[in-house]
């Protein structure tokens, strides 16, 4: 990095269970404790939600989905209608799922309890408001739903389950599932279509030394994974001296760095 003077941050491994950038699927679970996620109820009229569905999302999560459908509405008034769910509320939908459609069915459409982006408070499903109070499916066509994908990266947004994408996701393909995992990451995924199983697999190559350079918009910064130590209780994550920077754990084997203004 332009930097040559760094510090060392000694993360835990539980700060490699929290962040953003967690994958969460059916080989990694929610790990996190629920004190840890910073949920907040949102204002169903700043989301366009129906008030009764009580929904919450992580705090960082919400502000940025304020903005996005704030922005969209000029073109379409779209309404957040799930967002986290208990390890009860997932139980409760996987067994309804599985006593009307079955094992197989379940399997590819729903995540195993505690094996849900729903229990982070990451997670959000869209629809398109039509009329008063009357909901359809969130995309009429391919271009709506690009031009929707490309205004959602702005604020961190990714479609977390990509029709295509099927067997790195494991699951079929929900064009009104987003996902928040925050910027500059949402628009590099978008740039170069990539789902998170490929864009973690994707940052693993980036190090301190020879990180990965994004300039995006107004948004310059240096990108690059730190991987867990396996020996101690603690990691020594480099970070350059002085630099505004997240850190998010990948919820499997460490974390990703994001220093901003390298």
């Amino acid at each position: 990095m332009a930097q040559s003077t760094e510090m060392l941050r000694l993360c835990l491994h539980s700060e490699m269970y929290k962040g953003s950038l967690i994958l969460i699927n059916r080989e990694n679970p929610v790990r996190m404790k629920e004190a840890a996620m910073n949920l907040v109820k949102a204002d169903g009229g700043h989301i366009h939600a129906r008030p009764e569905l009580d929904l919450q999302f992580e705090q960082a999560c919400l502000e940025q989905l304020c903005l996005l459908l704030q922005a969209y509405r000029s073109r379409a008034a779209v309404a957040a209608t799930g967002g986290y769910q208990s390890i009860e509320k997932q139980e409760q939908i996987y067994e309804g799922i599985v006593h009307n459609y079955g094992e197989e069915y379940a399997a590819h459409h729903a995540a195993l309890p505690g094996y849900s982006e729903y229990q982070t408070g990451l997670a959000v499903d869209l629809q398109q408001m039509e009329g008063t109070n009357q909901e359809s499916y969130l995309f009429t066509n391919r271009d709506k739903e690009l031009e929707f994908i490309k205004v959602a990266a702005c604020f961190g947004f990714i479609q977390r389950y990509p029709i295509g994408k099927e067997s790195l996701t494991d699951r079929v393909g929900n064009p009104s599932h987003f996902r928040y995992v925050g910027q500059p990451h949402a628009s590099v995924m978008v740039r170069y279509s990539l789902c998170l199983e490929e864009y973690l697999a994707f940052l693993q190559t980036y190090t301190f030394r020879n990180p990965l350079y994004v300039k995006e918009g107004s948004v310059f910064a240096a990108v690059y994974y730190v991987k867990a130590s396996r020996e101690m209780p603690v990691t020594s994550v480099p970070i350059a001296l002085g630099a505004s920077y997240e850190m998010s754990g990948n919820n499997r084997d460490g974390y990703i760095i994001t220093v901003f203004n390298p």
